[in-house]
């Protein structure tokens, strides 16, 4: 028997509140759109459903919308309405459905004539939980900003439909229903009971008043409208139990609830007073480079530390400031040394003997390398060490000035931590060819040397301490994984070498025949495995390796020819979570796309052929034709864990064209991602990485025409912390970023 279902039409009559012909006549962009006839629907996830929906033959009713707005609405200058752009939301037989007006184009804009109402006329299957969004434009350019904005939800019943009034009392009704929508939520199997929707909002917002005299008392600066809250986050707790009504609305707190990510406050320093010689001279004028890495954590001290560096007009260093922050952005100060000094970005934390809080930092001094050790209670020097004989320039990829020292604790096998003290490790390129490789340095004396070729940005600590894994950077087919010993049976390896010998031997060396253009380090998974990414030609692979070497699997991702960066290299060290107690592995890739994959090599987030699909960074800020050309990873990325619901976000700083650096913050669905929201910081990162506390992101940019101004912001976000199960949520393997595996963090 065939199933029909007859729609309904609707005639939509817009109450402007604002003359569509007032003011003075403004210039229109030129159309480019086509008239739409027909009713858009957009296929997507089906909704989970308890039996397939009957289909009937139905009667067609209209559907009137009015559309209210507070007599108080301010415009800054007069503008005219020219076009209204309208969008309907709902689901039909489990498919989720986008249905545009019959006579706009195919962005849903509809023009204005003289006068102050339009009818907007399209079909509506008879059915639940519709959605209406209805904003007003000045052109018909979909990149270009409404002026105003109403959407409300509604019902087509056969026994025929109410006039639906649209104002914003009804607004954050319908923003929690496309939330629900979004999550292809169980409760939309059913009708929501709208009156109960609305006593829920009003009571959350206090909304009083009718039509133009619409007031929400429990909105409170900065808060000043319903659409500044979560929908998102609303709709996750109606899907947990939440029942709609005034009193579970009025129990909730809306400043509790505010749409993120918005700044909170942030800490700043300008010019030379940021930077000065460690000799202590006038500062010479200077422009910044500002920082490069992500900030870094204590707990210990509650302040989050990073390096800032600042070169001279003529390009040369004058010399680096350790600086750090409360976690409230503020009281902070400069670490200082006896030479001019280039601390060049790269910083981890660590422990000096008793346990002492410590940073580590490469440094050029002159022609000399340096390792820097700085106590963390006041910035003061604690050590450094000369690498003997490693002299060289300065400007070479992956030389001291880029690699991350990495360390661990050492007990020294005893119960008391008086003499507790790490053993470091970092990477040297030098000019004399056997003394570039790994140093083990442990309280400024040298305990092991071992000779390798150029390595990545930094290296990992394996999960039981006793080996160091080390990427060898390559842009041919040469590069290298390998496993040095760090520890044999639980004793640290210690040959007082001086460096002069080559020692010890790696446990294991695997060939990649890959290059690792932009590998950092090895990430570490469940049981040992090791995840890192690889180049050949254009195209970026993820691989997986056993702990002892052994090849697990590989994946090509896919490479978009037509991109600005047409390589689909993966950016930074990978993230890895653990979920249903497997590896979940996050790369973010040069073109500006992240993907999730299994840890048996298969994507998580896949299109319809089984292959991996990513989500394009930047989405949010424009057409996806202009972003899709033009936006690359720039940081370190971070994996959070959404406060309501669980679902693992991604966090990352994207370049849009190359001229602005963003935000952009992409959750796991499930089998696929979407990216939540794209933001402006309004300032440029310099490639630096993002820090993840307490619901927190720390975002280091620099700025001020040359890069004067060095800031940190505060963003609130969604995410409270990284996944407490997650092995390597972030560059350095924990939620410090400090370079150390989690067991060395007493």
């Amino acid at each position: 028997m065939r199933s029909e279902m007859r729609y309904v039409g609707i005639s939509l009559a817009l109450a402007l509140g604002l003359t569509a012909c007032s003011g003075p006549e403004q210039a229109q962009l030129p159309s480019s759109s086509t008239p739409n006839p027909h009713a858009q629907q957009l296929p997507a996830q089906s909704l989970p459903q308890t039996a397939e929906p009957a289909l009937h033959l139905r009667k067609s009713h209209p559907v009137r919308f009015e559309i209210h707005f507070p007599r108080d609405y301010q415009i800054q200058a007069t503008v005219n309405a020219s076009y209204v752009r309208v969008k309907i939301h709902g689901f039909q037989n489990a498919q989720a459905v986008e249905i545009l007006p019959k006579n706009g184009d195919n962005n849903g804009f509809v023009e204005i004539p003289a006068g102050t109402a339009i009818t907007v006329s399209t079909d509506v299957p008879e059915g639940n939980n519709w959605v209406i969004a209805a904003d007003y434009y000045t052109t018909n350019n979909p990149d270009s900003t409404a002026i105003r904005h109403a959407e409300a939800s509604f019902h087509v019943t056969a026994a025929g439909a109410p006039t639906v009034e649209l104002n914003p009392k009804t607004e954050l009704g319908a923003m929690i229903v496309k939330a629900l929508q979004a999550k292809q939520s169980n409760l939309l199997n059913t009708a929501i009971d709208l009156n109960q929707l609305l006593a829920f909002t009003d009571a959350l917002t206090g909304a009083t008043g009718t039509d133009e005299n619409i007031t929400f008392p429990r909105l409170n600066a900065p808060l000043t409208s319903p659409r500044q809250l979560s929908a998102r986050a609303l709709a996750v707790k109606l899907d947990q139990g939440l029942a709609l009504s005034a009193n579970s609305g009025q129990g909730l707190d809306p400043n509790a609830l505010r749409q993120t990510p918005y700044l909170v406050n942030e800490y700043q320093q300008v010019g030379g007073g940021l930077i000065a010689p460690d000799n202590n001279s006038q500062p010479q004028p200077t422009f910044g480079v500002g920082t490069q890495h992500a900030p870094v954590y204590s707990p210990e001290t509650d302040h989050i530390y990073l390096l800032n560096s600042q070169l001279a007009g003529n390009e040369t260093y004058l010399g680096s400031s350790l600086d750090s922050v409360s976690t409230s952005l503020s009281q902070n100060y400069r670490a200082s040394t006896s030479l001019p000094t280039a601390l060049a970005g790269y910083i981890s934390l660590g422990y000096a003997q008793g346990r002492t809080p410590v940073a580590y930092a490469n440094a050029n001094v002159g022609f000399a390398r340096h390792l820097k050790t700085y106590n963390l209670a006041d910035g003061s020097l604690r050590w450094s060490n000369i690498f003997t004989g490693a002299t060289g320039s300065s400007e070479t990829y992956g030389s001291a000035n880029f690699f991350t020292p990495v360390s661990q604790l050492n007990t020294k096998g005893t119960p008391e931590t008086t003499d507790d003290e790490d053993v470091v490790y970092s990477f040297l390129k030098a000019s004399t060819a056997n003394k570039t490789g790994m140093y083990a340095i442990q309280n400024n004396v040298n305990q092991w040397f071992l000779e390798t070729p150029l390595l990545t940005h930094t290296a990992a600590i394996s999960a039981n301490g006793n080996a160091l894994y080390t990427l060898t950077y390559s842009t041919d087919n040469t590069a290298k994984l390998s496993a040095l010993n760090t520890r044999q049976n639980g004793v640290f390896i210690d040959v007082g070498c001086g460096c002069g010998s080559v020692t010890p031997s790696p446990a294991w060396t695997t060939n990649l025949n890959r290059a690792t253009l932009f590998s950092m380090s090895p990430a570490l998974g469940r049981e040992g495995a090791l995840y890192i990414g690889t180049n050949q030609g254009d195209v970026g692979y993820l691989e997986a390796y056993n702990p002892d070497g052994t090849k697990k699997w590989e994946l090509a991702l896919p490479r978009d020819a037509t991109a600005l960066r047409p390589r689909s290299h993966i950016r930074q060290t990978p993230l890895v979570d653990l979920q249903d107690g497997k590896d979940v592995v996050y790369v973010v890739t040069d073109d500006g796309k992240a993907y999730a994959i299994n840890e048996n090599g298969t994507p998580k987030w896949k299109d319809g052929n089984d292959l991996p699909k990513g989500v394009q960074l930047g989405s949010k800020l424009g057409s996806p034709e202009a972003n899709r050309y033009g936006v690359y990873a720039a940081g370190t990325p971070v994996l959070g864990e959404e406060a309501e619901s669980g679902n693992r976000i991604l966090y990352m700083g994207i370049t849009n064209r190359i001229t602005k650096t963003e935000i952009a913050a992409v959750r796991d669905d499930g089998n696929h991602g979407t990216e939540i929201w794209s933001a402006h910081p309004k300032a440029n990162f310099n490639l630096s990485g993002l820090m993840l506390k307490d619901g927190y992101l720390y975002v280091p940019t620099v700025d001020g025409g040359e890069g004067q101004v060095i800031t940190i912001k505060r963003l609130k976000v969604e995410s409270l912390n990284p996944p407490a199960a997650a092995p390597w949520p972030m560059s350095g393997g924990n939620n410090r970023h400090s370079g150390r595996r989690r067991s060395d963090l007493p």
